[in-house]
């Protein structure tokens, strides 16, 4: 069982990497001749392209030429392995990609099953060979090995023609044909054998089922019948993070009552997609827990501020007032003394204002939080000696005047505030002042005089400025940044009417490529700091830039719709 587990994982590895097309087969399909009643499992079509792909990649040799890489390759476990690899190697006649793809590049299923005889889950790996000689081939090349083994390995016919291989007494691999079954309990291989010969016509019934040719693998875990198993799922309703409740608690909510999680991945054209499925009754929830719900018509969908060239973004939809009112069933009681030093920490900057009464009331339940490069307009020639992004939030207000006041104090305030250490960083105070663009009054903390310099301390990063756009206010790091953020909300398409969205996230590794690039002077003196050379440095500032550049925007959504919570990712290279 533990072999089977440990196997799997590593498989999950590979698609997780590199996943391609799969490859339709004729006849059964691993997946279906899986004994029933399965609570958990992985399904794997066509990886013999992926695994080819990898070999030849330059990803590859990002990873091989990585110091953690080279560090364990050094060590006595690597040393071990190589070892291991060079004998199968060369006792297969074989490389050890071509080993990979021909064992696991056609159809591969692992599927759990609930404790029987014993306490643990019992497993079994079912696979589909494209060429039926090659596992033959390769058991007769290890029989040298397998007669060294002794009594550890025992070979057997099947009554149906096929081979077994006992492993310890505890292990067994059988194979017949195109098809190989591993398991520790004999009973599932019996029964694999039997649907394999079967001439009806076999379906699984597994939630992911992998019906179109893009999907290449999938997985699935039916909660429901754990729940019967275990009583409960351990899964907390309180989180121990107020900013994981507010990102996760709808998740971690409709995990907990969920009757299955299913995950499908599948890749075209150099894009990789891939999307999980909670099947929940999360919309039947009460409050607070309705607080993660965006409207069913989909009316106020999570998506994103359109900003060209982004580092990142993230768009949420909460009804924040619900989740600050409920946070007592939302997060661990332990942190609510939080809460009461965030309040007492803004009521610096919003005086005379109750947070909970006079704030959340005016907000709307739509925020956006964006980062890009910047120009550094405002300092002329000069530049910081770190050069950060610039920072953005897009706020939604349900009053718009109102919240937009209250926010223009908060934000004036600040800027007295930090007027008091200006000596202190070594800056000029700064002076309010203010400008139209595009109708929009935006305004802006600027100096009295340009400073000059090309290794500015970093809080000259900051140009603090601020508009409201008709229901929205926008507060930005960057004077610039600030008027691109009021293009974007001056563009933004209204929203979709399907589905309910509850969070739209993008992060661009080009860009950040360019900004650690932009940075390497500095981070490379860090490193030396720190002890290493700066060979080092470069080397680990290369490797990582090169690894990123290799890669298009990831996209991430979620969404809680009537049928539960579904996560969708996609990256492109």
């Amino acid at each position: 069982m533990r072999r089977v587990l440990r196997l799997s994982a590593s498989i999950l590895l590979l698609v997780g990497l590199v996943v391609f097309p799969a490859l339709r087969a004729k006849g059964h399909d691993a997946i279906d001749v899986c004994p029933p009643g399965a609570i958990a499992g992985i399904e794997l079509r066509g990886l013999a392209p992926a695994i080819t792909a990898l070999e030849h990649s330059e990803l590859r040799s990002a990873i091989e030429s990585s110091p953690a890489f080279r560090k364990w390759r050094d060590s006595a476990d690597g040393r071990k392995a190589a070892g291991g690899v060079t004998l199968i190697e060369s006792q297969l006649e074989d490389s050890a990609w071509s080993i990979l793809r021909n064992l696991f590049g056609d159809q591969v299923a692992v599927a759990i099953y609930p404790p029987a005889s014993s306490a643990k889950p019992e497993g079994v790996m079912v696979a589909r060979l494209a060429d039926a000689a090659t596992l033959a081939s390769y058991v007769e090349k290890l029989q040298p090995l397998i007669d060294l083994a002794g009594n550890r390995v025992q070979r057997s016919e099947r009554k149906d023609g096929g081979v077994e291989l006992v492993i310890d007494n505890r292990m067994t691999l059988a194979y017949r044909g195109c098809w190989y079954v591993a398991s520790e309990n004999r009973g599932l291989i019996d029964t694999v054998f039997s649907r394999i010969d079967s001439e009806a016509e076999l379906k699984s019934k597994t939630p992911h089922r992998l019906f179109d040719a893009t999907s290449s693998a999938g997985a699935w875990i039916d909660l429901a019948a754990i729940r019967k198993l275990m009583g409960t799922l351990p899964v907390p309703q309180k989180l121990d993070n107020p900013l994981a409740s507010l990102l996760f608690g709808g998740l971690a909510r409709s995990i907990k009552d969920a009757d299955a999680v299913s995950a499908t991945v599948a890749i075209s054209d150099r894009q990789l997609d891939a999307k999980v499925t909670v099947a929940s009754p999360i919309r039947s929830q009460e409050a607070p827990f309705t607080a993660y719900l965006a409207p069913a018509d989909g009316s106020r969908n999570a998506s994103l501020p359109p900003v060209a060239g982004l580092l990142a973004g993230v768009t949420v939809y909460r009804d924040f007032g619900d989740w600050y009112r409920g946070r007592e069933q939302l997060v661990e009681e332990r942190v609510l003394p939080e809460f009461d030093k965030f309040e007492t920490g803004l009521s610096t900057f919003l005086i005379g204002r109750d947070f909970g009464a006079d704030v959340l009331p005016l907000l709307g339940r739509r925020v956006s939080l964006l980062a890009a490069p910047q120009t550094f307009e405002h300092l002329g020639a000069a530049r910081p000696g770190v050069q950060l992004p610039a920072f953005g939030v897009v706020l939604e207000l349900d009053h718009p005047e109102e919240g937009a006041d209250l926010i223009r104090l908060f934000f004036q305030t600040l800027v007295a505030v930090t007027n008091l250490e200006a000596g202190k960083q070594g800056r000029q105070p700064w002076i309010l002042t203010s400008q139209v663009h595009r109708d929009v009054t935006l305004s802006y903390a600027r100096y009295l005089e340009t400073p000059s310099g090309d290794s500015l301390p970093i809080v000259f990063n900051f140009q603090p400025s601020s508009a409201l756009v008709g229901k929205y206010f926008v507060l930005s790091s960057s004077r610039e940044f600030c008027q691109r953020l009021i293009d974007a909300v001056l563009d933004w398409p209204s929203p979709k009417a399907s589905p309910p969205r509850n969070l739209s996230l993008t992060f661009d590794p080009a860009v950040a490529a360019k900004l650690l690039n932009d940075n390497a002077a500095a981070l490379h003196a860090n490193n030396v700091l720190q002890g290493q050379s700066i060979q080092q440095s470069e080397e680990q500032l290369t490797l990582l830039v090169n690894w990123l550049k290799q890669f298009r925007p990831l996209d991430w959504k979620t969404e809680l719709g009537e049928r539960g919570f579904d996560m969708s990712f996609s990256l492109g290279w």
